[in-house]
């Protein structure tokens, strides 16, 4: 990834990994406070639209430097990759032993965490030993394939995740024997929070 932005230096890229993942230590530390404020779909879809922008900067500035060598487009490359790294972190990293375990039934919960497990092991598989192969072939199409995708992500998650924030996982059973759970989960979330307002606005 650095290399084909012009970073080859041994000691600018340890110090750049480092960097990276005290970034992510710390921006996930405040995701894992922030997503019963804000609230899961927010939260997972904000990050995905935050990533899908960062990566389509991070595809343009790579490939303007590629092409056509604008050494400041590097510079912002790494910018940008360690925003989608924030963003990353802040949102996906602590929703991922959280969200999949309060989406499924308590019948379901060991085996549909063992099959969430199984497919996050293999994906991070595929990331670590694939991921370098695709950069090296494609280059910043990379970047532009992921851009891609994280927005398709953003769409899924608004049409079919649930609002799960403030649910007890009995509730949550409920919303899911609905015709349209993440419609009822949404509508639950807001019937929450006029009951919220109301109750402050007659406490003062």
């Amino acid at each position: 990834m650095l290399n084909g932005i012009g970073i080859t230096d041994t000691n600018t890229k340890l110090i750049l990994n480092i960097a990276y993942s005290i970034v992510g230590w710390v921006f996930s530390a405040a995701g894992a406070r922030l997503h019963d404020i804000v609230g899961r779909r927010k939260m997972l879809m904000g990050t995905a639209a935050g990533m899908t922008v960062s990566l389509a900067i991070v595809a343009g500035c790579a490939a303007a430097y590629e092409d056509h060598g604008i050494q400041d487009a590097s510079t912002v490359t790494i910018v940008f990759i360690f925003l989608f790294g924030a963003t990353f972190a802040v949102g996906f990293t602590p929703m991922q032993p959280i969200y999949p375990a309060e989406v499924v039934s308590n019948k379901m919960r060991a085996k549909a965490m063992g099959t969430f497990k199984l497919t996050a092991g293999a994906a991070g598989f595929l990331n670590t030993f694939v991921g370098p192969i695709a950069l090296s072939s494609i280059g910043y199409w990379f970047y532009v394939f992921f851009a891609f995708w994280d927005s398709f992500e953003v769409g899924f998650m608004y049409f079919f995740f649930v609002e799960t924030k403030g649910s007890t996982l009995e509730e949550l059973d409920e919303i899911f024997e609905a015709e349209n759970p993440r419609k009822a989960s949404v509508e639950a979330a807001n019937a929450r929070r006029r009951i919220i307002r109301e109750q402050r606005a007659s406490a003062a």
